[in-house]
């Protein structure tokens, strides 16, 4: 297969741009090694047979034969995409999120990888450098943000680094470019995002966190696997802390695992989450929390000032009585069928004046019913 069509079944390209001869009498020199916005800097007229492979922003390609041997020098190397590269996207429908109704026939111009510019198409110039993409009849959206994900509880079997890999790239193509994972191995969740970040895996960007939690919860095999090679309890993605912990040392150990939050998991007492809170904050980290505790409830963790609240079907426990975690840690029971007295309306009021609180905080509470 033409080098030429190679290119354009890998990343789907257009027209090549610049063109030099690896097959001339001369050698050719300062081959670019990059490729943007789906294009090559170079084009090859003759044939020869390569595979291919693209991971993230590279490029690789696997000589089969070739007789040129300006060629087979110049794919030797990496092709690197090049984010500096502008294109635009024309005929567009966009849709902002906003709540604005969907705006047809849009071009969105995209420069180092961030939007530069929206407008009607034809009532501004694409720069002559831009790639151009008609999507007549297609739709953009902003970027998706799947807040709760676990990538890494078990990287030895279940998170294996080919399945979790498997699953960003998934997760890219449906158009969710930011992902949050709540508590994992902090080592393989560190190695993940790095290259996410520097575009050696098709993967949203990712943000983790490391969790605090009581003792009783780390014998839970979960966080055993997380945690496989040092103590339970002691890693600082995974920590067990009481009232004795020395918050500055947790959290900073917490932090320099690259998690740019804490997440609260159980066995914590309302009155230890001011402390967590405010350290963590100080330090630049924001505090995740279970939306209860055990033995903290709702209203406790809103007015310990924590960001976010997981698992909104929890918010039950601000007026059920309160389950023994010790005994749920041993058995692992799934919380999710309460049995309780209902009675009158007046029985809901301390959830009721917890949702205001956390209007005010603010706080915002993801929905998931079990845990």
């Amino acid at each position: 297969m033409p080098i030429r069509l190679i290119a354009r079944a890998a990343l789907g390209a257009a027209a090549a741009v610049g063109a030099i001869d690896p097959c001339s009498a001369q050698e050719p020199g300062g081959l670019p090694g990059r490729f943007g916005s789906g294009r090559f800097e170079a084009v090859f007229e003759s044939s020869g047979r390569y595979r291919f492979s693209l991971a993230g922003d590279t490029l690789r390609f696997t000589l089969i034969s070739d007789d040129c041997q300006g060629r087979r020098n110049a794919l030797a190397q990496a092709w690197i995409r090049d984010r500096a590269a502008e294109f635009a996207l024309t005929n567009i429908t966009v849709i902002d999120g906003t709540g604005a109704p969907p705006r047809p026939g849009m071009t969105v111009l995209v420069r180092e990888g961030t939007i530069v510019g929206l407008f009607p198409t034809g009532s501004e110039a694409v720069p002559a450098t831009a790639a151009v993409s008609d999507l007549s009849g297609r739709f953009v959206i902003p970027g998706l943000i799947d807040s709760h994900v676990h990538l890494a509880t078990d990287p030895s079997t279940g998170d294996r680094r080919a399945l979790v890999e498997q699953r960003l790239r998934h997760a890219l193509h449906g158009g969710i470019t930011a992902v949050r994972d709540m508590a994992g191995d902090g080592r393989a969740l560190a190695d993940l995002a790095r290259a996410a970040l520097v575009g050696d895996i098709e993967s949203p960007a990712i943000s983790y966190s490391a969790l605090m939690s009581g003792p009783s919860f780390f014998e839970d095999p979960r966080v055993r696997s997380s945690s496989r090679g040092v103590t339970v309890g002691s890693a600082p993605w995974a920590r067990a802390v009481t009232a004795e912990s020395d918050w500055p040392l947790a959290v900073a150990e917490a932090r320099g695992t690259g998690a740019t939050g804490i997440k609260l998991y159980a066995e914590l007492p309302g009155e230890l989450l001011p402390a967590i809170t405010a350290e963590a904050h100080r330090q630049g980290m924001k505090v995740w929390s279970h939306a209860t505790l055990v033995p903290a409830r709702p209203s406790q963790a809103v007015a310990g000032g924590v960001d976010a609240l997981s698992h909104a079907g929890l918010l039950l426990w601000e007026v059920a009585p309160l389950p023994d975690f010790r005994r749920r840690s041993a058995s692992r029971p799934r919380w999710c069928a309460v049995r309780m007295p209902l009675g009158s309306r007046s029985s809901w009021a301390p959830m009721q004046s917890a949702l205001p609180a956390m209007a005010r905080c603010p706080t915002c509470t993801t929905s998931w019913s079990c845990w």
